[in-house]
């Protein structure tokens, strides 16, 4: 599966949107406190594509998350592996 750049997308479960793509302290990324950055975007939130990366064999996807109400969650990265699940589906909303 793959997003399209400049597409949005609404998430139907439970998905991380990680604060880096690259953790520039990676100690600090697992502890409590840098696990404490990571949003939980609920479902029925949304988010743009703003761009790919491929990290080892993961598609990681920029984006900038909103809300139900199109209130800003902030920019960050989600993995292609938070998008698949039993009964997930993500949705382009745009095109």
């Amino acid at each position: 599966m793959s997003l399209a750049v400049g597409d949005t997308y609404t998430v139907s479960k439970r998905t991380p949107l990680m604060p880096e793509f690259r953790p520039r302290r990676p100690l600090f990324a697992v502890s409590k406190k840098g696990l404490e950055r990571i949003v939980w975007m609920k479902k029925g939130e949304s988010f743009v594509v703003l761009g790919l990366k491929m990290k080892r064999t993961i598609m990681w996807y920029e984006v900038n998350a909103f809300n139900k109400d199109d209130g800003a969650l902030g920019k960050g990265w989600i993995n292609s592996i938070a998008l698949i699940g039993p009964g997930y589906e993500v949705k382009a909303d745009s095109n």
